[in-house]
């Protein structure tokens, strides 16, 4: 939405033969001027979109401040197991949406050694918790953003009012200036668990995957992004394992 703003000169009577300008100064001090003249009109725009806030890293997608179920960049939020749109308590085999028996795929696989067929490597939008719970055009990010992300930032372990966490500025130009950060929220999995120690971020992308021998791997596993003091770089994760969603927007 496009916010209309009028500007009124209330300077008395303005000459005709005069130039006009406006001009603009920015927080870091910086200048820009434009001849009034040649201004057709002005709007505003919010950095939110349904209600949630983002960063513009100057990225293929913009990222959210904060994770699905937290309202603070520095708060952890609800952790979920891949495909599935929500939390638990128990993430187990046995408590996953898409497993029957043992582990027998229901959705998402592309070999009928391990399950139903249906060749889908991408959650679809009613499997995708972000698109769920925000709406608006939010969703998960793919493999390939969250490869962009670390590719085009700096990621720097560290802490936000005591928490802790991975803090990822862009390195693209004009950009430098903006960040996310990625609470340590850490994941649940069968009877183990981890907070403080690692922020761990689901991807909308199956973890498909040939082993040494040739063979498929079970499409028992997500791409996802793990962020701890020592390792920050993409992995991947069972699906049934609980992970933070950090939503993207266009």
């Amino acid at each position: 939405m496009r916010f209309m703003a009028v500007i009124l000169l209330t300077m008395g009577t303005l000459s005709a033969s005069a130039q006009y300008y406006m001009n603009i100064q920015k927080n870091d001090g910086t200048k820009t001027q434009y001849v009034v003249n040649d201004i057709d009109s002005i709007w505003f725009t919010s950095s939110t979109v349904a209600g949630h806030e983002y960063v513009d890293l100057g990225l293929s997608v913009k990222w959210a401040t904060c994770n699905v179920g937290a309202k603070k960049p520095e708060q952890y939020g609800n952790l979920y197991s891949w495909g599935e749109t929500e939390t638990k308590n128990e993430f187990e085999a046995r408590t996953y949406k898409w497993y029957s028996g043992m582990i027998y795929v229901t959705k998402y696989c592309s070999n009928s050694t391990y399950g139903t067929v249906d060749n889908k490597t991408t959650l679809d939008p009613a499997d995708d918790v972000a698109c769920v719970k925000w709406g608006g055009g939010w969703r998960m990010p793919t493999k390939d953003e969250l490869e962009e992300l670390v590719n085009n930032c700096t990621l720097v372990w560290t802490t936000m009012n005591g928490i802790n966490g991975c803090l990822i500025t862009s390195k693209k130009e004009g950009y430098t200036d903006r960040s996310i950060f990625i609470p340590a929220a850490g994941f649940k999995v069968n009877d183990f668990s981890e907070v403080g120690t690692c922020g761990i971020i689901w991807s909308s992308t199956l973890y498909v995957h040939k082993s040494d021998n040739g063979r498929e791997m079970p499409p028992n596993y997500a791409n996802m992004l793990n962020l701890d003091p020592d390792e920050r770089g993409l992995n991947m994760g069972d699906r049934h394992a609980g992970f933070s969603i950090r939503p993207v927007c266009p």
